[in-house]
Parts: C-alpha cells; sequence; structure tokens
C-alpha cells in the first residue's frame, strides 16, 4: 500500500513502479495525472463489503460487535464502524 511506504521506500522501487492505495484521487499530488500515471480504479460490491466487514468485525475485539449478521447489516447501512470509500475502493497506480 502506498499509504504505508516511506518516502525512501518509494524511491527505492525501480520504476516503473505498480502501488495500490485507498487515498482518493482528490488526495493525490497533482502531478499524480499530469505526469501520464496510468491508473486503475478497482470498486467493490456494497454486498461484498458488508459481509467481509461482518466477519473482520465479528473478530476483532476492539470493534465491540458480537451480533447476528441481520443486525450487522443496518449497522453497516447507517456507516457505523466503517469507512465506505476506504473499504470500496482501490487505485492501483502505473
Amino acid at each position: 500500500m502506498l499509504e504505508a511506504l516511506t518516502e525512501e521506500q518509494f524511491r527505492s522501487i525501480p520504476s516503473p513502479r505498480v502501488l495500490n492505495t485507498h487515498i482518493p484521487l482528490r488526495l493525490m499530488p497533482k502531478d499524480t495525472l499530469s505526469n501520464k500515471t496510468k491508473i486503475v480504479f478497482v470498486q467493490r460490491n456494497p454486498k461484498d463489503i458488508c459481509v467481509s466487514f461482518f466477519n473482520h468485525h465479528s473478530k476483532i475485539v476492539e470493534y465491540d460487535f458480537n451480533g447476528k449478521f441481520e443486525n450487522y447489516v443496518n449497522r453497516f447501512l447507517k456507516g457505523l464502524g466503517t469507512n465506505f470509500f476506504a473499504a470500496n475502493c482501490v487505485f492501483y497506480l502505473i
């Protein structure tokens, strides 16, 4: 993930680099589009995200959820405990 790299680590990756990130395009450096970076946008189905988050939140104590999936769906639809954009979208920078 791009956001986990230090600048030194980033610079050490030989070009052309293939990186992935959850950072929204609007928050990327302004020259990302002007320097001919190729971007592949991947978006997940919200149903898949809900099931994935349910499994994730059910197994980690800090999320404080131990109910049934039927109850989790309402929580998910209200946006509780999720960053929908981060879970939903991945950009591959080439």
